[in-house]
């Protein structure tokens, strides 16, 4: 009997030994917004559909109700600095990722917390990402106006402490007031006022994955 692999090419052998081939990842990692909330699935949430739709494989990381600074109030689970520190860095995904999406703030902006601690931790997420993922493209979206698409207090402190940490870290900055606004937030924001419904997530993943071509996250061929 001959051997198992005598009649494939290289690239089905590839394929059948590493089952990441032919594909090309990406990692979403935010809070409810990117992880599901109620009636939401994960595979529902805009940043999954906006990067599947580019071609991406994508692993979606974070926790619902967390914040740069803040932890759940519902179970306790801990803010992105903890979710990222050494100790958990190895659940994030080990294959190639080509684009990390960042998302979150609203949770923080809702408890308050001042801006200048939101840019210190926010800068120190963007740049364990960055280490950890040194080749990829790195998207950081600001935090989602209110119900009424407007971006004001607490909510707008925060967004600027985001784009602050996003140039001293090199990353790109995407406003939410270009997917968000006073026209569209009646369509896209759900009765709890604050989560997006499922075809308010599909609206915002039609935006996002346009703002994404603008800065250069590049369609691949769907996995095969």
């Amino acid at each position: 009997m001959g051997a198992p692999f005598a009649s494939l090419s290289a690239a089905q052998i590839e394929e059948l030994t590493d089952p990441w081939a032919g594909q090309v990842h990406a990692l979403a990692f935010g809070d409810s917004y990117f992880t599901g909330s109620d009636g939401v699935r994960r595979s529902q949430t805009f940043g999954r559909i906006a990067l599947n739709g580019l071609g991406y494989t994508v692993t979606q990381s974070g926790h619902g109700g967390t914040g740069y600074v803040v932890e759940s109030r519902v179970d306790g689970w801990p803010n992105f600095v903890s979710q990222l520190s050494d100790s958990a860095l190895g659940e994030l995904p080990v294959p190639p990722i080509s684009v990390v999406l960042l998302e979150g703030g609203v949770n923080d902006a809702l408890s308050n917390v001042p801006a200048a601690l939101i840019r210190t931790n926010a800068a120190w997420v963007m740049a364990s990402l960055r280490d950890r993922y040194p080749l990829a493209k790195h998207v950081v979206l600001g935090v989602p106006p209110d119900r009424a698409g407007r971006l004001t207090g607490p909510r707008a402190a925060i967004n600027v402490a985001i784009r602050d940490a996003a140039l001293a870290t090199r990353w790109t900055f995407v406003d939410m007031r270009q997917l968000i606004t006073p026209t569209t937030a009646s369509m896209i924001i759900g009765p709890d006022r604050l989560h997006p419904t499922v075809e308010g997530h599909q609206k915002l993943a039609a935006l996002l994955s346009a703002q994404l071509a603008k800065v250069g996250v590049a369609p691949v061929m769907p996995p095969r």
